[in-house]
């Protein structure tokens, strides 16, 4: 049976990481392996860690400078064929994600396998659902990308090119996808469901890390040669936004009246 290693990096997430450690546990018809990379938590985030893990968890702690250090450590100390990144307030929305995301895997041969999210609130409630289109060479210069959280890599491709790149210290995600689709090509397929429910609480309380996420997007394109201008990237990411948070799920709630 093919092994999947979900990585979780992990900081004073004792109000969430059972629902995500459970979401793994419950996954079906699947080998698996849990990383968690924790950052020196001070609450009692590692003790919930070791009272719910299993023998196809392990913990790492107090080895990383943030989350995508952190990240790259697990990916590094990870045995699994596939790689799934799962942050400490998000759980997979069914009990079958992994292995259907294997079936796409095996039917189409592909690297990765791209999917939906949902936007979730501390109550859980959903509150937007983001299932990306097919990619094409060249969509992320027109505001095209995948939600992270749906995103599943062979662990051959991190090794081919490289994990997150620490020099991007709020969208190294969105560099690495980059990287892995528009530059190395890797081969990729769309699983048009929603995998994982992510944590999405307050928009505005994270006006900075939302400037500095714009910076490492421009940087991103900087760093592989393409000169698309900072202003360009606005307008067109949150056009995009807009059509899909609002328009897409307004269209949405209409048809279920």
């Amino acid at each position: 049976m093919i092994k999947v290693s979900v990585i979780t990096a992990t900081y004073n997430s004792e109000s969430t990481i059972h629902r995500n450690i459970k979401s793994v546990q419950n996954q079906k018809d699947v080998m698996l392996e849990q990383i968690f990379v924790d950052g020196g938590s001070s609450d009692n985030t590692v003790g919930i860690i070791g009272e719910l893990s299993s023998n196809m968890s392990s913990l790492i702690i107090g080895q990383d400078s943030g989350i995508y250090d952190a990240l790259n450590i697990g990916i590094e100390k990870s045995s699994g064929e596939f790689i799934a990144i799962l942050n400490s307030d998000d759980f997979f929305s069914n009990d079958r994600v992994l292995s259907d995301i294997i079936t796409v895997f095996d039917r189409d041969h592909v690297d990765i396998v791209y999917s939906g999210i949902n936007y979730v609130n501390s109550k859980y409630e959903v509150i937007a659902e983001w299932v990306p289109e097919n990619f094409s060479l060249g969509a992320f210069s027109d505001s095209w990308h995948p939600p992270h959280p749906g995103f599943f890599v062979r662990k051959d491709c991190y090794e081919k090119a490289g994990g997150f790149d620490l020099n991007f210290k709020v969208a190294a995600d969105f560099e690495l996808m980059y990287r892995f689709l528009e530059i190395n090509q890797f081969r990729s397929a769309l699983f048009s469901r929603v995998t994982v429910n992510m944590r999405n609480d307050g928009y505005s309380s994270f006006f900075k890390s939302r400037v500095r996420g714009l910076l490492d997007v421009r940087n991103t394109f900087r760093k592989h040669g393409n000169k698309t201008p900072l202003f360009v990237i606005i307008i067109k990411r949150y056009i995009k936004k807009f059509k899909r948070v609002f328009v897409k799920n307004w269209f949405t709630k209409m048809k279920k009246k």
